[in-house]
């Protein structure tokens, strides 16, 4: 009886065997097929993942350019190289307001590209210019 169950234990072993190998062969053989499907798929995935980087970053430079060239616009120099002056006192602080000018002070202005200084002698107040319009 035990040797018999013995036999037959070392013959389903034979068949398991049998059936693991040709599973084996079989996903082999599958995985075979399917490798350059893979490798092709990969590849396209690398292309397109190197486009996108190279797309965003030309997107983040045209956005970074767009944002320089605002600031640009936005800096003091670039409104008085619109024709505008800065005005400031003798210690260089901005002035708001020509009532802060007072006779024998000193004036500073500024275009954009250089600075004068004044010595304010006579203060007559005129019309405003825009008023007549």
């Amino acid at each position: 009886n035990k040797p018999r169950a013995v036999e037959r234990v070392i013959a389903g072993q034979a068949v398991m065997d049998g059936a693991g190998v040709k599973i084996n062969r079989v996903l082999t053989q599958a995985l075979q097929r399917r490798l350059p499907q893979e490798r092709a798929r990969l590849n396209q995935l690398t292309l397109d993942l190197s486009d996108a980087k190279s797309r965003h970053l030309r997107e983040t430079r045209h956005r970074l350019d767009q944002a320089a060239q605002h600031l640009q616009l936005l800096s003091p120099r670039a409104t008085l190289a619109r024709g505008y002056l800065l005005g400031m006192d003798a210690s260089g602080r901005v002035l708001r307001d020509l009532s802060q000018l007072h006779a024998g002070e000193a004036l500073q202005l500024a275009d954009a590209r250089r600075a004068v200084h004044l010595d304010i002698q006579h203060i007559r107040e005129l019309p405003h210019p825009l008023d007549s319009e």
